[in-house]
């Protein structure tokens, strides 16, 4: 055996080291290994013809892995947000719902007031009013 054949990085080595530097899912581990020997190609190979395809798979897995990170701290700050704008639209429809209801009281009392000024002025003086 010569001195490149063994130092070279067999696949299982790339594989488990791209694993690390990732900090990958050991389910994508294992899918990757999986696809290799569901080829029939052993572990123990020269990881040399597969790095660039092994180490994309790790690295784009791992960035997204982030951008879902983030995307849920976005959606949490949006549910929180939402959760503010429901409580300030709740106190706010209380808050007309009692406007509304002495609106309703001060118009049933000035109809009231309204109501006897004219019966006040319909009234025909009797025999004892000064006429």
């Amino acid at each position: 055996m010569d001195k490149r054949a063994r130092t070279a990085p067999t696949i299982a080595d790339l594989i488990e080291r791209m694993a690390r530097e990732t900090d990958s899912p050991p389910r994508l581990v294992d899918d990757v290994r999986r696809m290799f020997s569901g080829k029939g190609i052993s572990l123990d190979e020269d990881a040399g013809p597969y790095a660039d395809a092994i180490r994309e798979t790790f690295l784009s897995d791992a960035v997204l892995r982030q951008h879902t990170a983030r995307a849920t701290q976005e959606l949490e700050r949006l549910r929180e947000r939402l959760q503010a704008l429901q409580r300030a639209w709740s106190q706010t429809a209380e808050q007309l719902d009692h406007v509304r209801v002495r609106l309703a009281g001060s118009a049933q009392g000035l109809a009231r007031q309204a109501e006897l000024m004219r019966l006040k002025r319909s009234v025909v003086p009797g025999p004892r009013a000064v006429q």
